[in-house]
């Protein structure tokens, strides 16, 4: 009785073993080591991966463009900065002109000019 339950019991197990065999491959999964599973190269996923790759190359490049662009944009802005502190010193300067003691006070500190009937004051070098 005992080595019929045991063939019973062995039987069962054979079949319940190709049962899961069968629905695993149908699944596709693998079945213990009787499966030998072909490689596949899978083109969809090689494809996508190239065009993420693509994709966040460029994205690099327009950050590094947006970038320089950035740096440029700041070195104009500050040359116009000073273009324009160089403008309104000019335009300073343009309105002092029209002054009479500004134009004679240039004319006796950096031309060395004076009135008719007064004595030119010279000084030594300093020692």
């Amino acid at each position: 009785m005992f080595l019929v339950i045991c063939d019973i019991i062995k039987k069962d197990y054979i079949l319940l073993r190709r049962i899961v065999y069968v629905l695993l491959n149908i699944v596709g999964g693998t079945a213990m080591t009787e499966v030998k599973r072909r490689v596949r190269f899978k083109w969809f996923r090689f494809i996508l991966m190239g065009l993420f790759i693509y994709c966040v190359y460029l994205t690099i490049g327009q950050h590094h463009q947006l970038n320089a662009i950035c740096r440029e944009t700041d070195n104009t802005r500050a040359r116009l900065e000073e273009a324009n502190k160089t403008k309104a010193a000019l335009l300073d300067e343009r309105t002092r002109l029209n002054d009479r003691s500004y134009i004679e006070k240039l004319a006796r500190e950096d031309l060395g000019l004076v009135r008719p009937g007064e004595a030119p004051f010279i000084t030594g070098p300093k020692n």
